[in-house]
């Protein structure tokens, strides 16, 4: 799956982050509760949501981005307001 250059470079900063804490001794937890603005704003995971990947050393799952940054993914439906 391809995924847009702008994606992408905010993950990576994100995971640069991630790794210069870990690398201070900083333990970074999985947190449902997260508010950061990188994953409320543009629905790219934070580094709470990479701690999994980055500590199990395994692919960023292409779930933690939002399908718009996917390049020909599924349509995105808008929903209605009440």
């Amino acid at each position: 799956m391809r995924v847009s250059k702008r994606a992408l470079k905010m993950i990576q900063k994100e995971y640069s982050k991630l790794a210069e804490l870990v690398a201070k001794g900083e333990q970074i937890n999985h947190s449902e509760d997260c508010d950061c603005e990188i994953l409320l704003q543009f629905g790219i995971g934070c580094r709470h949501y990479l701690a999994r990947a980055f500590y199990e050393g395994i692919p960023i799952p292409i779930t933690l981005l939002h399908p718009r940054w996917w390049l020909g993914g599924p349509p995105i439906p808008v929903s209605a307001t009440k």
